[in-house]
């Protein structure tokens, strides 16, 4: 079964293949004709401070819940060992 699966995908592409090879002409003669021009406008400013806000938010989202698990973990430490074992060995 997955031999015949490849087999029929390698047909299919070998079939679509020249599909392709057409449309690359079309494409380099539209790159000609108008070249590429580098524009930000409004919007695009502020999608790209938002997407910049969102992963500073992000990232200090991840360092406080780290910090609640260490903390969350220590009160664990203190309550199976207790706080003089812990003060013993700092």
């Amino acid at each position: 079964m997955k031999k015949k699966l490849e087999n029929i995908t390698l047909i299919a592409l070998a079939v679509l293949s020249p599909l392709f090879v057409f449309g690359q002409e079309e494409a380099e003669a539209a790159v000609e004709a108008a070249p590429l021009e580098f524009t930000m406008d409004v919007f695009s400013w502020s999608i790209a401070i938002m997407a910049v806000v969102g992963l500073i938010v992000a990232g200090l989202a991840i360092y406080k819940i780290t910090e609640l698990m260490i903390r969350m973990r220590k009160i664990e430490i203190y309550e199976k060992y207790g706080l003089e074992k812990f003060l013993e060995e700092n």
